[in-house]
């Protein structure tokens, strides 16, 4: 199937609702957006793309197929439990808002999307469009 001009959110667990979905995770001139490790690899059928994010349910991320464009956004939230008398002694684990894009070298079939959180990853598989596209 060839590419389709809009937008697609891939479904993962339960939608998210909350104000930064529609906020500081979706600008990329967001300062304070922090970008996970991400793997992009090429197969015969199409392309795995794996973002590491320990930590996050269901609900704390969201992805966006765009024709030449894969951006998974999400939040990490502040460790439970952790009182406002906590004191920082080390912080080397990013928390808050954070974006991962990915350029796609062709179009892909939105229509057989797959997506998964296993083990703090985010795992996305694409197949290539068959309409003849490079």
């Amino acid at each position: 199937m060839a590419t389709k001009s809009t937008s697609v959110v891939v479904p993962m667990g339960r939608r998210m609702t909350a104000w930064w979905m529609t906020g500081p995770a979706m600008r990329p001139d967001n300062p304070f957006v922090w970008r996970p490790p991400t793997n992009v690899y090429e197969t015969v059928e199409g392309l795995v793309i794996q973002i590491e994010v320990a930590g996050l349910a269901a609900d704390d991320f969201r992805i966006i197929l765009r024709p030449r464009r894969l951006t998974v956004s999400g939040v990490r939230r502040p460790v439970p439990g952790l009182g406002h008398s906590t004191a920082c002694l080390q912080v080397e684990i990013p928390g808050g808002s954070f974006r991962s894009d990915v350029e796609l070298p062709w179009p892909v079939n939105v229509d057989a999307v797959r997506a998964a959180y296993r083990h703090g990853f985010i795992f996305v598989e694409l197949s290539r469009a068959q309409d003849g596209s490079p």
